[in-house]
């Protein structure tokens, strides 16, 4: 702005009014301006202005490794790799799931109530019935008698 500076409590008050200014979805002035509507539709940019966007112009150009900005930046999760980590070099045995298993224990009973089958998972279950393994999950459930021959219970 020329001829008048604000003050620094002016510039800051001016600043934190913009904080509160809500710019997303259709409030942002560039919202539904795609395709035809963009204002840069079918147009390109001059091989001047293009040489002026790009290399020692470019605020970036040559900024990698030590001078790249977020050089020496350590990632939230750090204190957790490697080393840190609460998990690190537990393999086999000295791992809390060793010899652990995720499935239970089905049995199947007939309609009497004798023991058929038993299986280590829903769905060792379903494949020997030849059906999905929701269909036990939901047999399991339910406590109904699946196809007026079996039921099922789980450890």
């Amino acid at each position: 702005m020329t001829g008048k500076t604000h003050t620094p409590e002016t510039v800051s008050k001016m600043s934190d009014s913009q904080q509160l200014v809500d710019r997303s979805g259709a409030n942002n002035h560039m919202y539904g301006r795609s395709g035809e509507n963009h204002p840069m539709y079918g147009k390109s940019h001059s091989d001047e202005t293009r040489a002026k966007m790009s290399g020692a112009n470019n605020p970036m150009f040559g900024r990698t490794g030590a001078n790249h900005p977020k050089f020496g930046i350590t990632p939230t999760n750090a204190f957790q790799s490697g080393a840190n980590n609460p998990m690190y070099g537990r393999t086999g045995a000295n791992h809390p799931m060793f010899g652990r298993t995720n499935g239970m224990t089905i049995y199947v009973y007939s309609l009497d109530g004798t023991l058929i089958n038993s299986f280590s998972s829903q769905v060792a279950t379903a494949e020997w019935l030849s059906v999905n393994h929701s269909t036990i999950s939901r047999y399991i459930k339910s406590g109904k008698v699946w196809n007026n021959k079996y039921s099922f219970r789980k450890s």
